[in-house]
């Protein structure tokens, strides 16, 4: 497994391209991976675990690719 890289929260949503209810949201869900300091209060930084957002992407399903558009004689 993949050594741990930590980020603050507005630099992972920024790794990630996503906002930050979005990355709260799979943080909750236990999606992506993220650690703050015992008894830290509201402005106790959030560290995200970036090797978390890229397994997070790499474990969605494909996308499907676009249809090609038939010629017409």
């Amino acid at each position: 497994m993949a050594r741990p890289r930590w980020a603050k929260r507005p630099q992972a949503c920024k790794y990630a391209g996503i906002g930050r209810t979005k990355l709260d949201e799979l943080i909750g869900e236990g999606r992506i991976e993220a650690r703050k300091e015992d008894g830290g209060g509201r402005n106790t930084p959030v560290w995200v675990d970036l090797n978390s957002i890229d397994a997070f992407f790499a474990n969605l399903p494909r996308a499907p690719g676009k249809k090609p558009v038939p010629e017409h004689p």
